[in-house]
């Protein structure tokens, strides 16, 4: 009999999930420890929910969080809308779907993930003791109309791409070395060996671009940007530049070179934005539609509740 993680696989090659919930992603990301997945089932035994989970060990405690990398984690929630018609059956249905995975879900010490913004109905969770922080991202939901977007910017931000086009050339490399030399190592906890793993199981599928911004004049890098898609969406997963040309207007050329190559790919892009007031205001920026997104955590260890209370981080 297989287990979930098997089953889940099988269930992967034909279904469309996204991105960061597909099985070859965890295997490349999940190397500090391992994950499985919580699945829900219908009446025929078929599968019609999912939440994966990045399992870890510290100090003899257990956790569940996110993985390196990976902005979302779930869940999926089979659409029922072409068989059930009625808004409070719909309701019924995904209540039980996601107390299915809840329930499914190990005991552990601590419990950290986040998901994707069309999760909106938590409340199973609340109802088995967890507690939600709402995070913000922004997305370009339709990417038809080139222009429009670019009307969308900011004035600055036209201005500054204006101003980069004559200092910079925008390549698309394929090497990610560039980006995370360039990434500032006090702010990017992921090691060379987890980001190439992730690299190269996105390269095999082509559902990454590495785009680079190099002075016009020297040929030295100056930011670089790593976008991933999958069939529907396009995430801005990593952006970094040199801390000597942070003045630089090079990022914003980078996104909106990235932004018309994405065009011809997807639906919409997720710009993975931070609550930081820094990236917040660079993302919204791009006249990108603020989004609010879940983070739903839990504390089981009295200790890791006192700790989590006097570093003000919420996790009780």
């Amino acid at each position: 009999m297989m287990d979930n993680k098997s089953k889940y696989t099988q269930f992967c090659q034909s279904a469309r999930l996204p991105l960061h919930m597909q099985p070859w992603w965890l295997d490349a990301v999940c190397t500090g420890g391992s994950w499985d997945v919580s699945l829900a089932f219908d009446a025929e035994g078929r599968i019609c929910g999912a939440l994966p989970y990045y399992l870890t060990r510290a100090f003899g405690l257990q956790f569940i969080k996110m993985p390196p990398l990976t902005d979302y984690i779930g869940p999926w929630i089979q659409p029922a809308e072409d068989r059930i018609a009625k808004q409070e059956r719909l309701y019924a249905y995904e209540k039980q779907v996601i107390t299915d995975l809840v329930e499914g879900l190990p005991a552990v010490h601590f419990f950290n993930q986040q998901y994707y913004s069309t999760f909106t109905n938590w409340l199973p969770f609340y109802w088995k003791g967890y507690r939600q922080t709402t995070y913000y991202t922004y997305i370009i939901d339709d990417l038809t109309n080139l222009d429009a977007i670019y009307d969308g910017f900011k004035n600055t931000v036209r201005t500054d791409i204006k101003k980069a086009e004559n200092q910079v050339d925008i390549v698309t490399g394929d090497n990610p070395g560039p980006i995370y030399q360039l990434h500032p190592q006090r702010d990017f906890a992921v090691s060379r060996e987890v980001f190439d793993r992730l690299d190269q199981a996105l390269a095999q599928r082509n559902q990454r671009r590495i785009l680079l911004a190099k002075d016009y004049h020297t040929g030295e890098d100056i930011a670089g940007l790593y976008v991933t898609w999958d069939h529907h969406t396009a995430y801005f997963m990593l952006a970094a530049i040199k801390e000597t040309r942070r003045q630089s207007a090079a990022l914003h050329l980078l996104y909106w070179e990235a932004i018309r190559q994405m065009a011809g790919l997807v639906k919409q892009i997720d710009l993975c934005g931070s609550i930081l007031p820094g990236p917040e205001h660079f993302s919204r920026s791009l006249g990108a539609r603020q989004t609010p997104h879940f983070r739903v955590y839990k504390t089981g260890n009295k200790l890791l509740k006192i700790i989590s209370l006097l570093l003000k981080k919420g996790y009780d």
